[in-house]
């Protein structure tokens, strides 16, 4: 007989209702089966629906019931479906509701607490689940083969006892207590998809997709409870705490995304909306799986403490730093990185209440600090340490503590592996540094830990740039290196001169592990030769790796195509896609789909625009259903993963993805095809190349060819290419495989010297009120508009109406963009006439470094001088040689995001070398080795001694006498600074090289000054030279009056004409405004300027202080840098103090 079933509730679909009588008929009638059931929680307002919970003679199971079929891949976190989709794993979920009703079932009788046990479990109805989980989670999911004996057998899940028939009893009151499950459908304005696990937390959290947008987004709901209005504002308190954290936190980088808050009635709730964290996985789930690289892992690191930074920053300590509180994307190298669970956070200024570290999860305490676990007392600090720990366990696999007694006990770190290899030395140290039990020893700052990581990143891609091939480098006799190409995950792609046929020819260079890869793309080549495919020369064996020759195809990507406005005309589109589907053709006729046809993929050569198909190194065969995760996303057909399958039709979706961005430079679905959206096709996006009639035309097949399904799509390539020529009222011809060779070259943008047509007339686009000094941002243009005038460097009106867009070309503006800038010029002239120059006198924005303007070389040779993060900033921009980045308008370049004026000097420095106007030494060990050649080995031996040049600590001339066993005469005489100030010596370099890096104000704190000069200069051997040392001399260099460092006060470094009283002033004055109550703005900037001398007032607005009002803009930047305030005072402390001013007076933040 099967087992007795108690259905409390109705099942919410026909799939789950087959799934219980599965469940119930598998299991025999010693077994009581519960479905349906809502059960509380322990917390106020709060419960948990259970889809089935069965007692067995042996325990309690809560199940799950999923009616997925089909293949199932996934983890703790994430599942992939059969059908490609991805969805929060249930495990989790299922995991805590067995530890609260284990807790609720033990709260009922003290006996039950030795001999219960409940397990989770997923069970999977369909007939035909075929699960793959990680081996440590894989026994929480069952299947029907499988289902009785997983539930009958008590070794499977470790159960030791049994329960006794009144302990039976008191679990099937508890459960028949239980409610109908009545899961509610709708939050506000959100449709509620999923419940999503909490780990204890006071809210309920749910996945919902909103009524208006269509976007999901991931609810925390707090139920407000009470007896009376006490009670009840009690219970708001929490969640609009957790709401108060997050909206300081809004705009922080890779911090989670808080959006608002709404409440509901019956039940009263507050709602708390965040970003949709599904598709993330946990730290620890993406390092045991993927298992990632040392660059891959530091760079996540480095991203959670410039992260942790912003919470700093903003007066918070997270207090709850561990491997669950940060989620990744599932990259090797994340794309996104969120750092999370900042609901415990402590607030430093003491306006959102701090709850007790009591509530934070025990789960964590093996992170905290020892001083947050003795006192509780948190702090930016306590948070390093955490961060440490956090790196341990990342790096290791291992918990660093196993207990708190452990944590609180002398502990030594062991060594640190990452498989079989060692955590590099600079790392290890960085973090033993983090978890010394010293919080004053421990790094001053996350963001001092995050540039160490970044720094030794960047000595990594500098060895890396510098084993590398070079140009002029010939490889086999035969290849001659003229330029890198491209450098991918498998592959390293140049342009090579064949020696002995002088022809142009393209290497890809792989490691001995994609020898396959190599050999599977020279095969799929061989067998589709294609006049519009790429051809296949070779594949040979190079350096123990893999070496494919094929043709060189001219010309630009499709992509750069579309970037550059230049329109087709009918003819020119026609033969595109003829070439381009002529190749496809080719491919699906030899047996091989390409699964990554995009526009970087599509090469298209003047004149004419001829297309040619390159990179089918991802190609599967026909026949195959292929891995459904290759390809690139925002050209990826969603049949793919409906079907769970490539097919040729994937290809032909690409394909007609990439005539219409190259038509009209946009994506008609503006990222991912999505299965449940039709795209956004816009008849005026197309081209005037084109007629009314054809626009219509091709907008149709657009919108039908890129359709979700197949049945509104052309049948097959030959169709589709007889319906783009019907749509542009051409000719149809006969599908070949054909070369296509065309003539006609594409419409040029029109410059000074070519026919211009008639002034369009004004638009009327100017507000009634503007002048010529009104700003662009505001006004209703196009956004291309914005984006090509802010690379002009327009900022207002006035620098637009002197403006000629013809003198100059520049990649991803078009003719239509440049068309709709004339007009706008025009308008402001006609609204200004007489007031701006008539003439049209080109008033081209000053380029970044003009000595470089058109230099070919790649800007992988600028590396060493940059931050991994601005690097990846100037290729978002699209910049790919030095001479582009030369080129780029000043202006621009200094909005780029993550570029302060320290990596700004040090932009530039890089240039000078590459331009040859810098010969001198580039690191500081070859600047120390310089200065100790020009000084001699004693004197030199004295200067390291008393300044710290080695080790960075200060002494004094006479403790430098006793160490150095010479009297403190000879010390004071060979001490000649101002020989270290002329200019051919290298003490001039140096004084010279920090004044560049020091900002418009004209003054940094030695700290910063000392981080800033190792941008510049960085140590190759940090432990032979020291970056604080050497600012403390260059600080007395750039002083006329400095000579020694006896007092040991060199607190700050500051250029001419600033010295040390009336920089006492300004700290003194500032000081005197930072204290209640507060100045009108006006007098206190008239104050900080009138304390100023009119050198240091001169030199000021020549440093940058050029605004029409230079006081403000002094006064601001005196407060941008509060550790000038009082010294001594901790950053924290100046921080509110410049934090304050700038509230009272409403002052630039």
């Amino acid at each position: 007989m099967p087992a007795r079933h108690v259905e409390i509730g109705k099942p919410v679909h026909a799939a789950e209702a087959q799934g219980i009588r599965v469940l119930v008929s598998a299991l025999p009638d010693s077994y009581t089966v519960y479905t349906n059931v809502e059960l509380p929680t322990g917390r106020p307002g709060q419960t948990y629906e259970h889809d089935a919970i069965v007692i067995a003679p042996h325990g309690v199971f809560t199940v799950e019931l999923k009616s997925w079929g089909g293949q199932i891949q996934g983890n703790r976190d994430r599942w992939i479906l059969s059908d490609g989709h991805r969805v929060q794993s249930p495990i989790a979920l299922v995991n805590y509701k067995a530890k609260i009703l284990k807790s609720q079932l033990r709260s009922r009788r003290s006996d039950l607490d030795s001999v219960l046990h409940v397990q989770g479990l997923i069970f999977l109805s369909a007939g035909n689940a075929a699960p793959t989980i990680t081996p440590d989670y894989a026994d929480f999911v069952i299947t029907r083969p499988d289902l009785r004996a997983a539930l009958t057998d008590p070794s499977r899940y470790d159960f030791r006892g049994s329960l006794s028939s009144s302990q039976r009893g008191t679990i099937e009151a508890f459960l028949n207590d239980g409610a109908p499950r009545r899961p509610p459908d709708r939050l506000g304005d959100y449709q509620l998809l999923e419940r999503l696990p909490t780990d204890d937390r006071p809210y309920e959290a749910w996945l919902g997709r909103s009524f208006l947008t269509k976007d999901t987004r991931v609810l925390h709901a707090y139920a407000i409870t009470g007896q009376d209005d006490r009670e009840q504002a009690r219970a708001r308190t929490r969640p609009l705490r957790e709401a108060t954290l997050h909206s300081r936190l809004v705009g922080g980088r890779d911090l989670l995304r808080y959006e608002s808050y709404f409440t509901t009635d019956d039940p009263q709730r507050i709602v708390l909306v965040f970003e949709d964290t599904t598709p993330l996985r946990t730290l620890e789930s993406w390092a045991k799986e993927l298992s990632p690289g040392l660059t891959s892992r530091l760079r996540v690191m480095a991203r959670v403490a410039r992260a942790l930074d912003v919470l700093h920053a903003r007066d918070l300590v997270h207090r709850r730093i561990s491997l669950e509180a940060v989620l990744v994307s599932g990259e090797d190298d994340p794309r996104d990185v969120r750092l999370c669970a900042v609901d415990l956070a402590r607030d430093l200024t003491g306006r959102v209440a701090t709850i007790t570290s009591d509530s934070i999860d025990p789960t964590a305490s093996r992170f905290s600090a020892p001083e947050l676990v003795r006192t509780g007392e948190a702090s930016p600090q306590s948070d390093i340490f955490s961060l440490g720990v956090l790196c341990f366990e990342l790096f290791t696999g291992r918990p660093l503590f196993q207990s708190v007694d452990e944590l609180l006990r002398a502990f030594d770190i062991p060594p640190m592996h990452i498989g079989d290899r060692p955590v590099p030395s600079p790392i290890a140290e960085l973090v033993r540094r983090m978890l010394d039990p010293r919080p004053e020893q421990r790094p001053a700052a996350a963001e001092d830990v995050a540039a160490a990581i970044e720094e030794y990143l960047a000595t990594l891609v500098r060895a890396a740039l510098r084993r590398e091939l070079a140009p002029g480098d010939v490889l086999r006799d035969t290849y001659e290196l003229k330029r890198r190409l491209g450098h991918g995950a498998t592959a390293t792609t140049w342009l090579v001169d064949h020696h002995q046929t002088r022809s142009l020819r393209v290497l890809k260079l792989g490691e001995a592990r994609y020898a396959a890869r190599f050999q599977r793309e020279g095969k799929v080549l061989e067998a589709a030769e294609h006049p519009n495919l790429v051809r296949l020369f070779n594949v040979e064996p190079y350096d123990g790796g893999s070496m494919l020759v094929l043709s060189y195809a001219e010309g630009v990507s499709a992509a750069d195509w579309a970037g550059a406005g230049d329109p087709l005309t009918a003819e020119q589109l026609a033969r595109v896609a003829d070439g381009l589907f002529d190749a496809l053709h080719a491919l699906h006729k030899a047996g091989w789909i390409h699964r990554d046809v995009k526009p970087d993929n599509v090469i298209l050569a003047e004149p004419g625009a001829r297309p040619t198909l390159i990179d089918v190194g991802i190609a599967c065969p026909i026949d195959q259903e292929g891995d459904l995760a290759v390809g690139t996303v925002h050209y990826k057909d969603p049949l793919v993963y409906t079907e769970s399958r490539w097919t040729p039709a994937n290809d032909q979706f690409a394909a007609f993805l990439v005539l219409y961005e190259v038509l009209t430079g946009t994506h008609p679905f503006g990222g991912t095809p999505d299965a449940d959206r039709r795209p956004s096709i816009d008849i005026e996006d197309l081209p005037d190349t084109l007629g009314d009639d054809q626009k219509r035309r091709l907008a149709d097949l657009f919108d039908r060819a890129l359709a979700p399904g197949r049945a509104l799509r052309p049948a097959s390539l030959s169709l589709a290419l007889a319906e783009i020529r019907i749509a542009l009222g051409l000719e149809v011809v006969a599908a070949q495989p054909a070369a296509t060779n065309v003539s006609e070259p594409p419409r040029p943008i029109p410059t000074d010297d070519s026919p211009s047509s008639p002034p369009p007339p004004p638009l009327n686009r100017l507000p009634a009120d503007a002048t010529l000094d009104t700003a662009i941002a505001p006004l209703d243009l196009s956004t291309r508009t914005h984006g090509a005038l802010a690379r002009f460097g327009v900022v207002t009106l006035r620098q637009l109406a002197r403006l000629n867009p013809a003198t100059r070309r520049r990649t991803g503006i078009g003719r239509k963009t440049l068309d709709d800038i004339r007009a706008l010029i025009h308008e402001v002239h006609a609204r200004f006439p007489g007031e701006v120059d008539e003439s049209f006198t080109p008033q081209a924005p000053a380029a970044f470094f003009p000595l470089l303007v058109g230099d070919p070389r790649p800007l992988d040779e600028l590396a060493p001088a940059l931050t991994p993060g601005v690097m990846s900033a100037l290729q978002d921009m699209g910049l790919r040689t030095i001479g582009e980045l030369a080129s780029t308008p000043a202006e621009v370049i200094a909005q780029i995001d993550r570029l302060g004026p320290e990596k700004l000097a040090r932009m530039r420095h890089g240039l000078l070398k590459l331009s040859g106007q810098i010969t001198g030494p580039d690191t500081l060990d070859a600047l120390d080795a310089a200065l100790k050649a020009e000084l001699g080995e004693r004197p030199h031996a004295m200067l390291a001694t008393v300044f710290g040049l080695k080790d960075g600590i200060l002494h004094s001339q006479s403790e430098a006498a006793t160490e150095l066993r010479v009297s403190r005469q000879r010390i004071s005489q060979t001490l000649d600074l101002e020989a270290l100030r002329r200019d051919a010596s290298h003490g001039r370099t140096l004084a010279d090289i920090l004044s560049s890096v020091l900002p418009p104000a004209g003054f940094m704190t030695l700290a910063h000054a000392a981080q800033a000069l190792a941008l510049r200069l960085p140590a190759v051997d940090p432990d032979a030279v020291s970056h604080l040392g050497y600012t403390r001399l260059a600080a007395l260099l750039l002083r006329p009056d400095g000579q020694t460092a006896e007092r040991g006060d060199i607190d700050l470094v500051f250029r001419p004409p600033w010295t040390t009283d009336s920089l006492a002033a300004v700290r003194g004055r500032l000081a005197t405004l930072a204290n209640w109550p507060p100045h009108p703005r006006g007098n206190a900037e008239r104050d900080l300027w009138d304390l100023l001398d009119e050198p240091t007032q001169r030199a000021l607005v020549r440093h940058g202080a050029d605004a029409p009002q230079p006081r403000g803009v002094v006064a601001t930047v005196l407060l941008v840098q509060p550790a000038v305030v009082r010294a001594g005072e901790r950053p924290r402390d100046l921080g509110r103090h410049a934090r304050r001013i700038r509230s009272h007076h409403g002052w630039i933040r």
